[in-house]
């Protein structure tokens, strides 16, 4: 026998084929459906589109198998969005006027975008999770609340807060110096601010300079003195429970309107508001300007 060895420079011809698959199942079949409406569940049998009606995100499994018995298996994750919750917020808010005041809320769900409200009307720029006012006037006071909307429908509204914006009190803390903000709730009293002056503070509050206030409600057992070198500049009535002593000191009524002033004994008074005042009792002073 002899061996022959044939050499060709001709390049063998291959045919390739492939067989499109002919069927498709999925697994799980919880919560799959073979409608659109999601009426009629899907029980394991062949079908090339189901669908899905979900609580949570999941996993599902595409299985395709050829006419000839192959398979290939391919995951289709189902993400759930769910709708906005809140699920904390502030509560009601009383808080000195010139002092802050700020709202808060805590919310479930995707692509959350939120909105503060004032009785029902947006507030311009007010679009994060948390809202503050810096500083509180008197027209702060009122009603908010605040739309969370997410990925999801519907939106979610928060229950209405109440803001009540007191006056302006003293604590005393840190000294007697009007002027001090540390000794206010809401800051240094200015023209527009009503304050009150309880007893029991740690320092009674010493006028030794230019000062501003609108109402001035001294409380039973308080004390306020404004020294000589003080100057108090009042824009609405004074209310005297307690000791009001400006003997040494100066005072100027402001006011716009009528002021209804008690009795008081002062070094210097000084008019420049066009209402005038109204006295319920003495005025003993040194010097009227």
């Amino acid at each position: 026998t002899t061996n022959t060895t044939v050499t060709s420079t001709l390049r063998p011809v291959m045919e390739l084929g492939f067989t499109a698959p002919s069927t498709y199942t999925w697994s799980p079949v919880t919560n799959l459906f073979t409608d659109a409406a999601a009426t009629v569940p899907y029980t394991g049998g062949v079908a090339s589109t189901v669908y899905a009606m979900l609580n949570s995100s999941a996993t599902f499994t595409a299985t395709a198998t050829s006419n000839v018995g192959c398979t290939n298996l391919a995951n289709v994750t189902v993400n759930i969005s769910q709708p906005p919750v809140i699920t904390a917020q502030s509560a009601n808010i009383t808080a000195c006027v010139g002092s802050s005041a700020t709202f808060s809320v805590t919310a479930t769900g995707a692509g959350l975008t939120y909105q503060w409200r004032k009785a029902g009307v947006n507030i311009a720029g007010a679009t994060s999770a948390t809202y503050t006012i810096p500083t509180l006037a008197y027209s702060d006071a009122g009603s908010f609340d605040v739309i969370v909307t997410g990925d999801c429908s519907p939106s979610d509204t928060s229950t209405s807060i109440t803001l009540t914006v007191s006056d302006n009190n003293w604590v005393g803390t840190s000294n007697s110096d009007w002027n001090n903000p540390l000794n206010w709730c809401g800051g240094v009293p200015t023209s527009l601010m009503n304050v009150v002056i309880p007893s029991g503070t740690p320092f009674a509050p010493i006028v030794a300079g230019n000062s501003n206030a609108n109402n001035i409600t001294i409380n039973s057992g308080a004390t306020v003195t404004v020294t000589a070198s003080g100057w108090l500049s009042l824009f609405g009535n004074l209310t005297n429970s307690g000791t009001f002593n400006s003997s040494a000191g100066t005072l100027e009524f402001s006011g716009a309107s009528n002021q209804t002033i008690p009795a008081i004994t002062a070094a210097n008074v000084v008019m420049n508001g066009a209402g005038g005042i109204t006295l319920s009792g003495d005025m003993n002073i040194t010097t009227l300007t």
